[in-house]
């Protein structure tokens, strides 16, 4: 078994508070404490860190995707570095688990002198909906339960040895998503359909308020000509969602600079969007935004101490503007609002995933679609700004590059941005943290 590569040095905080952090961030290491644990044929032969969500002192999450020989897809995994307290206490939770292992691996591994727990796919100490996934029987279940108004069971039989499971993103002890597909075939006759369901799971008590805001949504924007996903069934008892696929291809950064059209119809569904009011979505203040930036910029200062006083100065600029920016316009607010979110089918554009969807200031949404614009690259200015002033004018708008709520909006998007290529453990994350910072800056001049 071998890992995808040594780590640099830069890429694990020094933080005393957690003995375990420099093992979780060095895959030869997490290999080797495998070594001999797993009992399967083939064990795993690479791993690959894919997301980190460190907090200091106290707690530090590293994903992995766990390669095998052939062509079976990457199993998911993830560690848990503890301080000493939290450890006894995640002890105990796990300890009259009868989880069973896959592929020959543990569901968890124990390492007690690093206070770190392995967890395997799928298996997560805060997501027991995942196990419904890896459950071919009880995934069929709920699927002759939940999509019967397509394919109801008398007439159609549902395939559960074809079904197949692919985790779409996931972030431990927080929520996944995740792609289910299958095959409905037709009892008295020979048709065959494909069946393909999003599945969403969620921690305790999460699934039941999202559900119904969800299907709230959905009511309203529909009567707008907007298409958002639909919320097929909420088992709370799992903390699952079960949502009917939305048709479109994805939309990225060179599709929306090749289609001159397509960033007026983005504008003008984000707009209709902006006027719903779905049940359970609560306010968001500027000043619980500005919290946030804060505490980005301290994991920031927390990961890469050089780039510490470039992450001071663009929260205290932000929160100085916060206080000189006038409000503007009120509604809904996607709260995650990029190109990724966005299925093109034809003329028409579908909306995703409303996960942090609250009341607030719509300009909160273009900001963060420019700032992903810039993060990106692969868009010269012009292009981007062209793109800025259809979707302004979808709001009846005009735009400004140079406006003061146009610099605040996107640098707020922005910093947030800057500490993904370190959640996401891209070989250059310090320089493109650093790059994003100085962009910021050149905003907020």
């Amino acid at each position: 078994m071998q890992s995808d590569g040594s780590r640099s040095p830069q890429l694990i905080p020094a933080d005393p508070g957690l003995p375990g952090l420099e093992l979780a961030f060095d895959p030869d290491g997490v290999m080797d404490a495998l070594a001999g644990r797993a009992t399967g044929a083939d064990p795993p032969e690479k791993v690959r860190i894919t997301y980190v969500r460190y907090k200091p002192g106290t707690s530090c999450v590293v994903a992995y995707a766990f390669a095998f020989r052939g062509a079976e897809p990457p199993l998911a995994g993830y560690a848990k570095v503890y301080g000493d307290s939290d450890f006894e206490i995640a002890l105990a939770k796990v300890a009259d688990r009868r989880w069973q292992g896959e592929r020959g691996l543990p569901a968890y591994l124990v390492l007690e002198r690093e206070r770190l727990i392995l967890f395997f796919y799928p298996h997560d100490a805060e997501l027991p909906g995942l196990r419904l996934f890896a459950n071919p029987k009880g995934m069929q279940r709920a699927l002759y339960a939940h999509v019967r108004h397509r394919f109801p069971e008398d007439r159609w039989r549902i395939s559960d040895s074809r079904l197949r499971v692919s985790l779409v993103r996931y972030k431990p002890e927080k929520r996944a998503v995740l792609r289910v597909e299958t095959k409905a075939i037709e009892r008295d006759g020979e048709e065959r359909r494909n069946l393909v369901v999003y599945g969403r799971a969620y921690t305790a008590g999460l699934a039941a308020g999202r559900f119904d805001a969800m299907r709230s949504l959905e009511e309203q924007a529909s009567v707008r000509g907007v298409r958002v996903p639909t919320a097929l069934a909420c088992l709370p008892s799992e903390g699952v969602i079960l949502v009917d696929c939305l048709a479109g291809a994805p939309v990225t950064v060179p599709v929306l600079g090749a289609d001159g059209s397509l960033p007026a119809r983005i504008g003008a569904a984000l707009h209709r969007v902006h006027q719903c009011r779905p049940r359970g979505v609560e306010r968001l203040a500027r000043a619980k935004i500005m919290d946030g930036c804060a505490a980005t910029a301290a994991s920031i200062a927390a990961v890469a101490p050089g780039l510490a006083g470039p992450a001071r100065r663009v929260t205290e600029t932000l929160r100085r503007l916060s206080a000189r920016v006038p409000a503007g316009e009120e509604g809904l607010v996607h709260g995650d609002f990029h190109p990724g979110q966005i299925l093109a089918d034809g003329e028409d554009v579908g909306l995703l995933d409303f996960d942090r969807a609250h009341l607030g200031e719509v300009d909160e949404d273009l900001g963060n679609f420019r700032a992903h614009l810039l993060a990106a690259g692969g868009m010269d200015a012009g292009a981007c700004d062209a793109v800025m002033e259809a979707m302004f004018a979808a709001h009846g708008r005009g735009w400004r590059r140079d406006s003061r709520a146009t610099g605040f909006w996107t640098a707020t998007g922005l910093i947030n941005l800057a500490v993904q290529p370190f959640r996401t453990q891209e070989p250059a994350w310090h320089e493109q943290m650093s790059a994003r910072l100085s962009l910021c800056e050149a905003i907020l001049r």
